[in-house]
This record gives structure tokens, sequence and C-alpha cells, in this order.
């Protein structure tokens, strides 16, 4: 038990805010309380500072965590897409080739139709790819020797980008692990803030207001007319949908992306409305539970969510800062 709780649990850990939040919240409090004419409170500035620091850290590491996992997502992906259209060149010589033997055709090549091959998730690619080049190798003295060694390099090259998102994403996992280590403390040090500063100032309560900014926690958003809205965007995914945001955003501002849910979902902009609704190759992830704060000056008009699960609803929440 913390010192403090003797008093009242601390309050903070009721809140659900972005850690993006909680860092602006505890970078503008430590600036702050560097005006004080207490000594009580100055005397705060270096575990503040420390646990401010240690914020700042773990957000950086999380970001470049989940730049790195969206670049190896988008490679593996780019992969599979040269797979599948070297499949589609592939089927109707494959139907040429074994037009005595179509059991071969029906049931070892394509035996739920070329659309399999298109609608494959994470999990049945790799299948996929391995079982195609190891086709192709059997059936070799039906192929010449450049399909043979072109579905051997996809199989090596998809499993290759695959282990590379795997290690990846689990780099993620670890350091939203360790995050939830450092909020703790971070949200304890501001607590035992809130205290000293109120008591210090407890003649004055406005002065002591003024060296902490809660408003930063709370999310707003800006619907597609421009109108503030004091909440999030709140937002539900069927399985295998793609949304348009009723969000809009200026060059000036960041975007926090949030997924409350269960399974990642992904989100992209374009310069003009889809007419065709595909997730882009280099569509990023949000991971279920994770975050990402994007500046506005980075994003076209149209800001799209999607869910690729067949059979899950996903969850996003949108906000500005």
């Amino acid at each position: 038990m913390n010192v403090f709780d003797i008093l009242i649990m601390n309050p903070l850990k009721k809140i659900r805010a972005s850690r993006f939040r909680w860092f602006a919240y505890g970078d503008f409090n430590k600036t702050a309380m560097q005006t004080s004419d207490k000594d009580e409170v100055l005397a705060l500035i270096p575990d503040s500072t420390t646990q401010v620091d240690n914020m700042k850290d773990i957000i950086k590491a999380m970001t470049k965590g989940m730049t790195d996992r969206g670049i190896s997502t988008s490679g593996r992906n780019t992969i599979y897409r040269s797979f599948y259209s070297s499949i589609v060149e592939l089927e109707p010589e494959v139907k040429k080739i074994f037009k005595d033997t179509p059991d071969v055709f029906n049931i070892e090549f394509f035996p739920n139709g070329l659309g399999e091959y298109d609608r494959a998730g994470l999990l049945e690619q790799g299948f996929l790819t391995s079982k195609i080049k190891d086709l192709v190798k059997k059936y070799s003295d039906k192929f010449d020797a450049e399909t043979v060694d072109l579905f051997v390099k996809y199989d090596l090259n998809y499993n290759t980008a695959g282990t590379d998102q795997t290690l990846k994403a689990q780099f993620v996992t670890s350091n939203s692990s360790d995050y939830k280590e450092i909020l703790n403390d971070f949200q304890d040090q501001e607590w035992k803030n809130i205290l000293v500063v109120s008591g210090a100032y407890s003649k004055t309560p406005a002065k002591a207001k003024t060296f902490f900014k809660p408003s930063v926690l709370h999310p707003y958003h800006k619907n597609s007319q421009g109108v503030p809205i004091a909440k999030a965007l709140k937002l539900t995914l069927k399985a295998l949908s793609i949304l348009l945001a009723d969000f809009t955003y200026t060059a000036a501002e960041k975007i926090i992306i949030e997924n409350p849910g269960k399974v990642s979902i992904w989100y992209f902009t374009t310069a003009e409305p889809l007419t065709l609704m595909v997730i882009p190759d280099d569509a990023v992830e949000v991971g279920a539970g994770e975050e990402v704060m994007v500046a506005g000056s980075s994003l076209k008009k149209c800001f799209y969510v999607a869910n690729k699960e067949t059979d899950k609803t996903a969850k996003v929440e949108l906000s500005l800062m």
C-alpha cells in the first residue's frame, strides 16, 4: 500500500486517458511547480522530473516499436499481394496442364477456388505460400524452372517477413507491459503532488489549481463540419468493414487513435472518398488496447478505420489533442 492510500485511494487511477495525455499532464504540472514560492512544492520537482522522463522514454520506445511493426506488417502484406497476383496468373496455367487430371486442379491446387487465396487471413497466408511452393516442386516436370523458383522465393520471403513481423509485435507487447508499471508510479507521484500543493496553498486554493491542467486528460474531437464535440468519437466496426470517420482535423492538431477493443484495427487516409472499399497494404495497425498519436499534417483529408477480422467486432476512439 502506498502511504497516501491511507488518506484516500488515488483517484487518478480511475481515469482512463491515453499515455500522450498523461505525459502532457505531468509535463505541464512539473513546469508549473517551478514557479512556486513554497519549498515543499519545489522539493517535488526532482521526483516529478524522473517520472515524467520515464513516461517520455517509454512513449518513444512504444512509438518506435509500433512504427517498426507497421513497416514489417506492410512488407509482409506486399509480399502476399504479389504472391496472390502470381496465383491469378498461375490458375489458368494449372487448369490447362491438368485438364486430363482435374482432381489435381480441384483438390490439390484450388480446393476452395481462387477466392481462398484472396480472402486468406494472416494464419492462412503462410500455409498457402508453402502449399503452392510444395505443389509446383512436386509437379516440377509440368512447370518451367522460373515458375518453381518464383514460388520458392515467395514462400521464403513471406516466412522471413512473417517472422520479422512477429518479433516486432512481441516487442510492442513487452513495451505495453512496461508502460503499465511506469504509469502506476507516475500516477502515484502526481497524486502526491496534488496533496502537497493543496496543503501548501490551503489558504489560496485558486492558486493551487494553477499548478495542474486536468483538461488535457479529457478528449474532444470535431465532426466533418468542424463542430467541436467534448468527447472522443467512438466507433464500432463490424467484421470485414471499412468506415469513413465523421472526424476532421487541421495540420496543427494531433490525432489520438485508441483501440479499446479486443482485436486490431487499421487506419489510413485518402485525399478523396474511396470508390472501392479496399484496405491499402500500408494501413497502420493499432493493436488491442493500444493507441497511437499522429500529426494532422501527415494525414490526408478522409480518415478511414477498418476491421480485418472475419468474425469479430472491433472498436476505436478518435480524439484531438
